[in-house]
């Protein structure tokens, strides 16, 4: 028997997740999109008449468009998903933490011996926060923290 793969839910990581039904249409709308490119390159490659191609560029442009207007519709009115469909429309929070040696010997004087290095330690680091010894806060006064972000857009 074959186990399905369950989709991922991105609840934790998503910036301002509403699940906005306009969202949702613009994600359709990219979909259907993908669907009439997909089977106008597979007929073209039985038959490539000049008209074909055209709709061929159309269709790419329109999924290009669409792919720019989720990501305007995921910024103006908040990421969508729904886990069930495995249709998402996310614009994620991607953080990433890199710690300083002179502040963590400045906040954790106890526990610097065992993460420093030349550089931090991340992994001990992490392990003192898994091992309820210091608190996430506490880890991320030690280092500068940068965000990025990504766009998950699945139809």
């Amino acid at each position: 028997m074959a186990e399905t793969k369950k989709n991922p839910d991105y609840s934790a990581s998503a910036v301002n997740l509403t699940n906005d039904n306009s969202v949702k249409s613009v994600l359709l709308y990219l979909r259907n999109w993908q669907c009439v490119l997909n089977d106008l390159k597979a007929q073209s490659e039985a038959l490539i008449p000049s008209e074909l191609k055209e709709r061929i560029k159309e269709a790419e442009k329109n999924v290009t468009t669409a792919g720019q207007d989720i990501r305007v519709a995921i910024d103006e009115r908040g990421s969508y998903q729904d886990i069930e469909a495995g249709q998402y429309a996310v614009k994620q929070r991607r953080e990433s933490t890199t710690y300083l040696p002179e502040k963590v010997e400045d906040y954790l004087a106890n526990f610097a011996s065992a993460v420093i290095e030349k550089s931090v330690n991340k992994k001990a680091l992490e392990g003192l926060i898994k091992g309820n010894l210091i608190t996430a806060e506490q880890a991320r006064m030690c280092g500068v923290v940068s965000m990025s972000y990504a766009y998950i857009i699945k139809v």
